[in-house]
């Protein structure tokens, strides 16, 4: 499949939806948690409609709530993201966001990864 944009078109739209999901995250997680990472599934057509698994976790949490559900823009932006890779003629099988607080520089650092099919 010919992508339907050239690599610096999906660079900045992809550098736009990483910033508003970065946001949505955290809006979705409890103030005093300084990581989470959001696990993103496949996108999958079951009975029709869309879906594609959504998973919110703090890794450095081993007891309590270390689970949270994403609130709804998170769906938002991650529905911008894959639509944007499937007109680029690329799909993940698993795609991992996290974010974490850098104490040293006192902000929000993120950072995105993708597993493809072969």
């Amino acid at each position: 499949m010919k992508p339907n944009m050239d690599q610096a078109e999906f660079q900045q739209r992809q550098t736009e939806i990483y910033s508003d999901l970065a946001c949505a995250v955290l809006d979705s997680i409890p103030e005093d948690w300084d990581t989470a990472v959001l696990t993103l599934g496949s996108p999958t057509v079951e009975c029709g409609m869309q879906s594609m698994r959504h998973e919110i976790t703090n890794p450095k949490l081993t007891e309590g709530m270390a689970t949270v559900m994403p609130d709804d823009s998170v769906y938002s932006h991650t529905r911008r993201l894959e639509m944007l890779f499937r007109e680029f003629g690329a799909r993940w099988k698993q795609a991992t966001f996290q974010v974490t607080w850098d104490y040293a520089e006192d902000q929000w650092r993120m950072l995105m990864e993708y597993e493809y099919d072969e």
